[in-house]
């Protein structure tokens, strides 16, 4: 809208990586998003992912990842989220956890 650059850097504070992310496979077919310090957010359907382009919403910045990657649609006319899991390109469920050891708002 009004322009912009965007800037990849990577950085250490204390000489550790202060964020970051893991995820792992799961057999079941849900999203279980764990933010450090917070209780885990289990999407099991496309309703559990409401919020994702509301930034105070519990889990936002992951949902909002996982549909703008592609790996889940929240189109009206999307298929449930077990299928989409199912038939995508990881076939399995995630299990993400993400952490920040930044103040918040950094």
């Amino acid at each position: 809208e009004a322009g912009g650059r965007v800037v990849n850097c990577a950085v250490l504070i204390d000489g550790v990586r202060p964020i970051g992310a893991k995820a792992c496979r799961t057999d079941e077919l849900t999203l279980v998003l764990e933010e450090v310090g917070r209780a885990p957010q289990v999407c099991r359907t496309l309703e559990d992912m409401a919020g994702f382009d509301n930034p105070s919403s519990p889990a936002a910045l992951l949902k909002a990842c996982l549909v703008v990657a592609g790996l889940v649609d929240v189109s009206p006319a999307a298929p449930p989220l077990a299928d989409q899991l199912r038939s995508g390109p990881i076939g399995a469920g995630l299990h993400i956890k993400a952490w920040s050891n930044l103040p918040k708002g950094s």
